[in-house]
């Protein structure tokens, strides 16, 4: 009886493992996250409170008063045939300077839109999209700022997944 259990567990935990290919919940480090190079701003790992949640998050850093998008890139997820995905995570966005949030994917024929923040919540709201992953998928996180309109607007993005199955 004891071996029986002992093989069900292993192969709950094994289908568990399977099914999701990526996780990060940034509190270690950035994941392989990185900047897209020459923007005014930056995301950066930040540990610290916000909207109710203590930890650490990436978070778009202002240093200009001019209009901007900090483009934030993912590391290459790499599947050797086309396979449904699902990419989820949490954001937080607040302040009327934010003038844009949305998420790319680049696949092996180009870039295409597909998410975009729709309305303002309040707090920290989670996002889910369908995606197709193929050789050469990643994600560019891109929020848009006017700091003449708020300085003190802010985007973040915390607990990125990407799962090998439909949402």
């Amino acid at each position: 009886m004891k071996a029986f259990v002992v093989g069900i567990l292993s192969l709950t935990a094994t289908l568990i493992v399977a099914e999701q290919s990526y996780s990060c919940d940034f509190e270690r480090d950035t994941c392989g996250f990185t900047n897209e190079e020459g923007r005014l701003s930056n995301w950066e790992r930040v540990e610290t409170e916000l909207g109710g949640r203590k930890g650490s998050y990436m978070q778009v850093l202002i240093n200009s008063t001019e209009k901007h998008i900090a483009r934030m890139i993912t590391p290459y997820f790499e599947h050797h045939e086309e396979v449904p995905g699902c990419l989820v995570f949490d954001y937080y966005v607040n302040g009327n300077g934010v003038k844009g949030f949305s998420v790319e994917q680049e696949h092996d024929y180009g870039i295409t839109t597909i998410w975009l923040q729709a309305g303002r919540g309040s707090g920290w709201q989670k996002a889910q999209v369908d995606v197709e992953i193929d050789e050469s998928t990643r994600f560019f996180f891109s929020a848009k700022f006017d700091p003449s309109l708020d300085e003190k607007s802010t985007v973040a993005v915390d607990n990125a997944v990407l799962r090998i199955s439909k949402c």
